[in-house]
């Protein structure tokens, strides 16, 4: 069952992927593999709190998806378009079409336009356990 609706920012211009402090605490906040230094657009310094293995399933149903992101003061969620296919997917903007392909299954997952962003509407879950699609390898 859903723990949370809302949208996760495609976002090709991040460094990494992050998220919100203080979203989903029922998400365990682990301590990051490596520590970084986060740089808000109007170069003010952001505080690395940790990160986030975020499990997610699209408004329409599917696979179950995850994508570890880093928990830093920003107000919403943001997905590196580089992180999204250093998994092995493929980021398509497109003026008609918009998706998240992976490139092994030809699965395509949509991406909706809204304003001048891309999103991904998603139902946050609490488990992991059926994720697949845009995560990196879960490390033991």
């Amino acid at each position: 069952a859903p723990i949370a609706r809302g949208d996760i920012t495609i976002d090709s211009a991040a460094e990494e992927s992050v998220f919100p402090r203080g979203w989903l605490p029922q998400i365990p906040l682990k301590t990051p593999d490596r520590a970084m230094k986060f740089v808000a657009a109007n170069g003010t310094a952001m505080a690395h709190d940790g990160q986030k293995m975020v499990t997610f399933q699209t408004e329409e149903g599917g696979d179950v998806k995850g994508l570890n992101f880093q928990v830093t003061d920003v107000t919403k969620p943001l997905a590196a378009v580089w992180r999204i296919a250093a998994a092995g997917n493929r980021v398509v903007f497109g003026p008609d079409v918009n998706f998240i392909e992976s490139v092994s299954t030809g699965k395509r997952t949509p991406i909706q336009r809204k304003g001048g962003s891309y999103v991904l509407p998603v139902q946050y879950l609490a488990s992991l356990t059926q994720s697949s699609g845009f995560k990196r390898p879960v490390q033991p």
